[in-house]
């Protein structure tokens, strides 16, 4: 059949070419900058890497333009990224290393994320480009005065309320993330019938995994909504659930929001090396269980969170100086810097 030789096709294409599976649509990209610029006439172009195309795009215009600023900016990496299904993690690290040597040698700066500093000062500290980093951290700590305004009210014990609502913002790639151990842990707590699970965000395509999660325990599918209504269901849980990632230099963003809101979090996590911990560790109203740990003794520390919900003890200024470099300020700092032109 035709169409199965050119799903083949594009199969074998898509391995060998791996980041880059879009030709077409980074040169209409690359064209598309090309035209704003002509009108804008830019002095610094932030490229942000969630796909390859506006590294690659903008690596081209460099060579086109020198005296053109161009910042290329990793909220997630390249080479210590998740490993696609069709590669082994050796030539996942290969072919992510060659790529970030190849574009990012012409560029005036790099940024990464805290998360995969260990990664790159192993892999990445003699390259060409290497001088040419600065680590900050996901700029997804807003605090607002709404949400720290009144630090004397406290949690009660929770034993004493009807319901508690517990809510989860966010994707489910579940080869990135897998909440089923945590449903178990919540369904196995004394409080678990009274207990008000919601999963917002985009679900992933499995019915299997929805059965799997219903013979666990009562979950409510919101499903994808706006960020204004994502965020508006944070505001209104009495707790807030993470599930960590399985890749090492990972960090979900929503953490940064979550901590925002001064709310508590329950956090899921693989094993002791998932990316969140040491964001949670200092934030005091967290818990962090660890699946291979014990699970009995998991169910416990479950359960005497719920019960007895920890307050976020923190000010805004204590969390703005904890976090900063996961606030807008420290990426404004950082191009301010650059177009100064101040060694960072």
């Amino acid at each position: 059949c035709i169409f199965s030789y050119l799903f083949k096709l594009q199969v074998g294409l898509t391995k060998f070419m791996w980041p880059w599976n879009s030709p077409l649509f980074t040169w209409k990209l690359y064209r598309k900058i090309l035209s704003l610029d002509k009108i804008n006439s830019y002095d610094c172009i932030i490229a942000v890497y969630s796909q390859l195309d506006p590294i690659l795009a903008t690596a081209w215009l460099k060579r086109r333009y020198a005296n053109k600023k161009i910042i290329s900016y990793f909220l997630d990496s390249l080479s210590a990224g998740p490993t696609p299904t069709f590669l082994s993690e050796k030539n996942k690290l290969k072919k992510g290393l060659w790529w970030e040597k190849t574009l990012l040698k012409g560029v005036d700066g790099v940024i990464y994320m805290k998360s995969s500093q260990n990664h790159h000062e192993k892999y990445s500290k003699d390259k060409e480009y290497y001088e040419k980093v600065t680590f900050l951290d996901i700029p997804m700590l807003k605090l607002s005065e709404e949400n720290f305004s009144n630090k004397t009210q406290q949690y009660v014990s929770s034993k004493y309320n009807k319901s508690l609502k517990l809510t989860y913002v966010g994707s489910i790639p579940l080869n990135i993330r897998n909440p089923l151990y945590g449903l178990k842990v919540l369904a196995a707590c004394e409080s678990a019938s009274r207990l008000e699970i919601n999963f917002v965000g985009q679900m992933p395509q499995s019915n299997s995994f929805l059965i799997d999660c219903s013979k666990i325990v009562r979950v409510n599918w919101v499903g994808y909504v706006k960020h204004e209504a994502a965020l508006q269901y944070i505001k209104e849980a009495d707790v807030l659930l993470n599930f960590g990632n399985k890749v090492e230099g990972m960090v979900p963003s929503k953490i940064f929001e979550y901590i925002s809101y001064g709310k508590p979090i329950l956090s899921f996590v693989p094993d002791m090396w998932e990316p969140t911990i040491p964001y949670l560790d200092c934030y005091s109203a967290a818990c962090t269980i660890v699946e291979t740990e014990n699970f009995s003794n998991n169910v416990l520390k479950a359960q005497r969170f719920l019960t007895h919900l920890p307050v976020c003890n923190f000010t805004k200024d204590d969390l703005n100086e904890k976090f900063f470099l996961n606030t807008p300020e420290s990426f404004a700092d950082y191009i301010d810097l650059q177009l100064r032109n101040v060694k960072v």
